[in-house]
């Protein structure tokens, strides 16, 4: 050992130098700590910027949920298509009017306190005519005197049943009428069937969300993201969802149906099941906030703005403000899929 290594191993044995050297290597942990910190402010801040100066569907999200909350509180919102859209069974007699298919439908009741669920199939779901999420939807399978969660999750007496709906009632997150339907299946066995969720911008896709639960309204899942071809938009794609073998055709339906709602956009919710696709619900203002990357939240931020500006056009060449109906009967259909007293409207879009 030299002489000067071994004066700085000494040195290094005095407390105050010790002290000196743990109090630089704390202040240089600060430094890249803090380093990081800004690097990342400055990115966040860039982004947040893009958002303001180009198109962003991060920012359009929000203000179109204000505005389903701000125009379903109107006067005479009722005879709006707003609300129209908001409820489920107007959702199915438009989809059939357009040749979408649709559930089952087994019974509809206007009160609580007239649904038979001993009229029903061992296997149904029960909903409120509105409701968001997995509030207001119950997947039940038939299980001796009562009933059992379709994922296995919970029971229920019929009794827990009527109590269900009748606790989210009364704060306003059901609204009836309420329906039986079929219970649906993918095919693959899972309990519940994988949601194929088509984000819908006036009859141009921006993406498909594959969604996969395990459980009846939890919040973890799986997801894939897609587009309209069936191609992954991400690099950290989940496999283990299998793009839907009938993707075509449930993004046709998304396009017929976007186009049939005066919006610039209608998220289109279906199942892809053995029998074809079927329809699970419109949703014009989701609660999902997923983030995406720049580019691609710019891509559906310029979807959205387009398709304003599409859905504009069409309103000055005469495109009623209403909800456009197809030519397929409905004679199947129950009277209680339609509001009395508002018509029923069809209209051709001019060839663009």
């Amino acid at each position: 050992m030299t002489l000067r290594a071994a004066a700085g191993r000494a040195l290094r044995g005095v407390p105050s130098v010790r002290r000196r050297d743990e109090v630089t290597r704390a202040l240089r942990r600060d430094v890249a700590r803090l380093t990081r910190e800004v690097d990342s402010l400055a990115a966040e801040n860039a982004r947040l910027t893009q958002q303001v100066t180009s198109a962003s569907w991060a920012s359009h999200l929000p203000a179109v949920r204000r505005q389903f909350r701000m125009g379903m509180k109107l006067p005479d919102a009722g005879t709006m298509p707003l609300t129209r859209i908001a409820a489920k069974l107007a959702n199915y007699r438009l989809a059939a009017s357009h040749g979408v298919a649709i559930p089952q439908v087994h019974a509809v009741w206007d009160a609580l306190d007239e649904v038979a669920l001993d009229d029903l199939p061992d296997r149904f779901v029960l909903k409120s005519e509105r409701g968001s999420a997995a509030r207001g939807v119950l997947p039940l399978v038939r299980e001796g005197d009562g009933y059992v969660l379709a994922d296995g999750t919970a029971r229920h007496t019929p009794a827990s049943v009527i109590e269900h709906f009748a606790r989210l009632e009364e704060v306003g997150r059901a609204v009836g009428p309420f329906f039986a339907e079929e219970l649906l299946s993918d095919g693959s066995g899972r309990a519940l069937p994988v949601d194929v969720k088509i984000f819908a911008y006036y009859g141009v896709i921006g993406q498909v969300r594959l969604r996969a639960s395990d459980a009846h309204g939890s919040r973890s899942s799986r997801k894939r993201f897609l587009t309209a071809d069936g191609e992954d938009l991400f690099a950290d794609a989940d496999t283990s969802l299998p793009v839907p073998h009938l993707l075509a055709e449930a993004v046709a339906a998304a396009r017929t149906l976007s186009l049939a709602v005066p919006f610039p956009f209608v998220r289109v919710d279906v199942y892809d099941t053995p029998q074809g696709v079927v329809l699970g619900e419109l949703t014009l203002a989701p609660g999902s906030d997923e983030r995406h990357p720049l580019e691609h939240d710019q891509h559906l931020g310029f979807c959205y703005e387009h398709a304003q500006s599409r859905l504009l056009q069409d309103l000055h060449r005469g495109r009623p403000y209403a909800l456009l109906y197809g030519d397929h009967p409905l004679d199947h259909a129950p009277r209680a899929w339609h509001a009395p007293g508002q018509a029923e409207v069809r209209w051709s879009p001019p060839v663009r």
